[in-house]
Formats: C-alpha cells, structure tokens, sequence
C-alpha cells in the first residue's frame, strides 16, 4: 500500500506549538500487534526513524474511536506535534 500522498500534507519541519498533554496522551497509547506498513511503501526521503514514527502511529491508532494526529519530521522522525479529538466531537 503506498501512503505518499496520504501521509504527505502532515509533514512539517519546524517545531510549532507543542501540546505537551496531547503528545503525552499519543506516547502512552499502547501499541497494537497489528500489521502495518512496510518502508518501501514511504517515499525515499523518509529515515528508518520516520518509518518508525509511522509504524508506531498506525500501530497506536488502529482501533481508537477517535482521531490523533502527529506532525513530525520525516527526516529524524521526531514528533514536533500532536492534536487529540474526542470520540463525542467531530
């Protein structure tokens, strides 16, 4: 499955607003044996450590009944940002 143009418009490269209690929540989700991606579905420029971010999301957020969504640099793979909803909010 290839996620070029499914992952691209939430990558950024400098760090915004950091929600730390949104990025915290992210980092305590557990994570799901759940087949993911591989790193040749990610475009060439992305490190192993982005592919890693992404596998990790995917991974994290495959059965929520709501929406996380992460900024990161595709690079280092850092998480720059995150942003939670509510499963009773659109």
């Amino acid at each position: 499955m290839k996620l070029k143009k499914f992952l691209s418009p939430v990558f950024i490269l400098n760090q915004g607003a950091y929600e730390k209690s949104a990025c915290e929540r992210y980092k305590r989700l557990k994570i799901n044996d759940f087949p993911s991606i591989n790193q040749d579905d990610l475009p060439n420029d992305f490190s192993m450590s982005a592919f890693e971010t992404v596998d990790g999301f995917i991974k994290k957020t495959v059965n929520l009944d709501f929406e996380c969504l992460l900024y990161f640099d595709y690079k280092t793979g850092e998480i720059l940002d995150c942003s939670i909803g509510n499963s009773n909010k659109v």
